[in-house]
């Protein structure tokens, strides 16, 4: 059983990047896919805060000064949302930003973006998903991220931990973004299960309400190449 959701993962992942490749390869310095939780657990005033904190994130003049700070001065970025082992959508296309507009514009996508799923909750599924995105060969990144969120272990579809190791093993890193209050030590599970890969960390958000400061902390730390906490809890 375990060497079949092995295959099935290797195949799921590439067969996300199929037909992907374009003439003109395109340098950043890292390409960072958000991977939002949309899973049943989060109702809908929480997901107003998960989409609200990620659009003031793209909007903070830090941010957008991180962005430009990098040997390429420029990002590659999108957006997606997941729920069960079936439930992986990319919300936003491959995005480059470089100044204040792009990261206006991407802010901008956020705000119209629809919620698709209420289901069950796959993290596994989704990191093999955001991965085939990362192989992308529109891209040469320094560095390549899944920034995932979310606020339980899964609960279908491919092991957390199977995934992760395959994906690592793409020279991918894999950073969380834990959501207290919902499933008890949700932290614990994606220190031991989800993250992984060089520079790996993540930022435990004690509420939604805390969720914006967390992504703001987490993609700055993301979007450099200076080294990271490997944990960091916020809130009071």
């Amino acid at each position: 059983m375990r060497q079949r959701l092995i295959t099935l993962a290797l195949a799921g992942m590439f067969s996300a990047v199929s037909g992907t490749t374009s003439a003109q390869t395109q340098h950043v310095d890292v390409a960072l896919v958000l991977a939002l939780d949309a899973s049943g657990s989060i109702d809908g005033n929480r997901w107003k805060l998960q989409i609200e904190g990620y659009i003031k994130t793209f909007r903070d003049k830090d941010v957008v000064a991180r962005i430009k700070s990098g040997p390429h001065q420029r990002i590659a970025v999108t957006m997606v949302h997941w729920s069960g082992a079936n439930e992986q959508r990319q919300v936003i296309p491959w995005m480059i930003l470089k100044n204040d507009a792009d990261a206006e514009a991407f802010a901008t996508a956020i705000e119209k973006t629809e919620r698709i799923f209420k289901g069950h909750t796959s993290v596994g599924s989704a990191l093999m998903f955001s991965a085939g995105l990362l192989l992308d060969t529109r891209f040469k990144a320094l560095r390549k991220v899944i920034d995932i969120s979310g606020d339980g272990a899964e609960d279908s579809g491919i092991p957390a931990m199977i995934a992760r190791d395959l994906v690592v093993a793409q020279g991918i890193t894999i950073n969380g973004l834990p959501i207290l209050g919902y499933e008890a030590d949700v932290e614990l599970y994606y220190e031991q299960n989800v993250i992984g890969g060089p520079g790996a960390f993540m930022v435990v958000a004690k509420s939604f309400e805390e969720l914006a400061n967390a992504i703001r902390i987490k993609l700055l730390s993301e979007m450099t190449n200076l080294e990271s906490p490997r944990y960091a809890l916020l809130g009071d």
